[in-house]
């Protein structure tokens, strides 16, 4: 399945990234489409994709829906979503399509925007109640919401790839963002957040998951300078190992100060 055939005609303007450094990492683009395919397979055009073709790197392979369903064994999966259209719909699907690859990372964010136009295909051929999962992010969106969040604008939002939570721990929180796997980067989580400055982080965070979406390189053990992180704070690379069939890296934002 990991052919398409496609029209040539032109498409959207590129997505540039103006911040963006040369070999700072490699990106990872991965959605599950549940729903029930059939054998034909969808034809890329340019006024419904807005692509000509489908982008390089990029896979598309077919799965069992049980194999699939997996993607949403996790407690805070159902939490999160369990309420939802898109998990029910996902749970009466047929079978499944993975869209899966490493392109190259590029000062535009065009294999993003082709990928979209890839899923969207496939959607169109995911029958009557499809859902798609972005493995990245851990959005679950239905076909309606995908359209108005991710495929419709002009330039998608860093937003509708990357997911914030807040986790409580005690009288502190932890910020914490999913989803920079797929633009190269790695994710960013801020701990020990008092209350009083949860406000200020979650924009010191908003502002972090921005600069990478475009492109910009946050080096390992070097200063964060964020307006609302304590003096001192440093980016401490890490693995994150607690969801196994979601591996991670992440930045912990640390404060060093004396």
């Amino acid at each position: 399945m990991s052919e398409t055939t496609e029209t040539k005609v032109p498409e959207r303007q590129a997505w540039p990234r103006p911040f963006y450094k040369p070999d700072a990492g490699t990106p990872i683009v991965r959605f599950m489409i549940f729903g029930a395919f059939g054998k034909e397979r969808p034809v890329l055009d340019a006024t419904r994709h807005h692509v000509s073709g489908p982008p390089e790197g990029i896979e598309a392979y077919s799965v069992k829906a049980e194999v699939a369903r997996r993607m949403l064994e996790p407690n805070f999966m159902k939490e999160r979503w369990g309420d939802t259209p898109a998990w029910e719909h996902a749970h009466k699907a047929v079978n499944a399509v993975q869209i899966h690859g490493s392109p190259k990372d590029d000062s535009t964010l065009d294999y993003l925007r082709k990928t979209i136009g890839l899923v969207t295909a496939f959607l169109e051929k995911a029958g009557r109640f499809p859902a798609i999962l972005d493995m990245n992010s851990l959005i679950l969106r239905d076909a309606k919401t995908w359209i108005e969040d991710v495929h419709r604008p002009q330039q998608p939002g860093p937003a509708a790839f990357v997911q914030t939570f807040s986790v409580l721990g005690g009288e502190k929180i932890k910020l914490q963002s999913r989803g920079l796997l797929t633009f190269g980067r790695p994710d960013i989580e801020i701990p020990d957040v008092t209350e009083e400055w949860k406000d200020p982080a979650a924009r010191a965070l908003s502002h972090a998951i921005t600069a990478q979406v475009q492109g910009f390189v946050i080096e390992p053990g070097r200063p964060v300078e964020l307006k609302g992180l304590p003096p001192g704070t440093v980016a401490e690379l890490h693995d994150a190992t607690n969801v196994p069939i979601y591996p991670n890296r992440f930045f912990r934002f640390v404060s060093k100060a004396a």
